[in-house]
């Protein structure tokens, strides 16, 4: 049930070229891999990114050191610090939940929790049941891309992108009272249920908002809720 992993691995391209590797390290519920502390080398030659894959059951994202206690006990912990270090590193980083067993899937951060990448890399975070962004989440990368993807999807606080595209699909999405800003990247919330928006922000990028099977709500309070971008569709 239980993978730990503390070793190193290296999958890179070749000496002239070549596109860096694919590590996947799974549990079949539980997964223990301290980010932090190891090294996997994925590194490209003048290729694409490599990309690293974790993928237990529940996944709780918290805060290095002090921060508050996972919301979810049975859930696997990285902190923050973990995933900032990957994404420092060489590889896209994945992390994706798949729900069985009595666990539901679900992927949470909390509210103290601080992503924040200045690499070329993009991140990618899956719930099988549900996301639940409650940290912020920021890259200063110009070409760093984040993707979010669940049954439902919920942004609590805020988003920052430099450039790179915002991309989120599921069933229902949610960021009423948060911003997600991209500062000329595109954002694209993709949904078949129902969409609530705060402020989205792409400045000279593309916003587009679709649902094929519910309401999208942009919200009638003075927080600030509209979208914003070169070219703005809403469907």
């Amino acid at each position: 049930d239980t993978t730990e992993f503390y070793g190193d691995i290296s999958v890179r391209g070749g000496e002239i070229r070549g596109d860096g590797g694919f590590v996947e390290i799974s549990g079949k519920k539980n997964l223990v891999v301290p980010l932090a502390e190891i090294s996997i080398d994925g590194s490209d030659t003048d290729g694409e990114n490599g990309e690293l894959l974790l993928d237990p059951t529940d996944v709780n994202i918290c805060m290095e050191d002090g921060g508050t206690l996972c919301l979810n006990a049975n859930a696997n912990i990285f902190s923050d610090n973990d995933i900032n270090t990957a994404l420092a590193g060489t590889m896209d980083v994945t992390i994706t939940t798949s729900g069985g067993g009595g666990d539901p899937g679900d992927l949470s951060m909390n509210s103290d929790a601080v992503i924040n990448w200045s690499s070329v890399r993009d991140l990618t975070l899956e719930g099988d049941n549900s996301v639940v962004i409650g940290g912020t989440i920021t890259a200063t990368n110009a070409d760093a891309n984040l993707t979010l993807t669940g049954g439902s999807v919920d942004v609590d606080n805020t988003i920052s992108l430099s450039g790179g595209d915002f991309d989120s699909t599921g069933t229902t999405f949610n960021n009423s009272g948060s911003t997600i800003s991209t500062n000329g990247g595109s954002i694209d919330v993709n949904h078949t249920g129902n969409v609530d928006l705060g402020y989205l922000d792409a400045d000279t990028g593309d916003v587009s908002v679709k649902t094929t099977g519910g309401y999208i709500d942009e919200g009638t309070d003075s927080n600030a809720r509209n979208v914003r971008g070169a070219t703005a569709t809403l469907e």
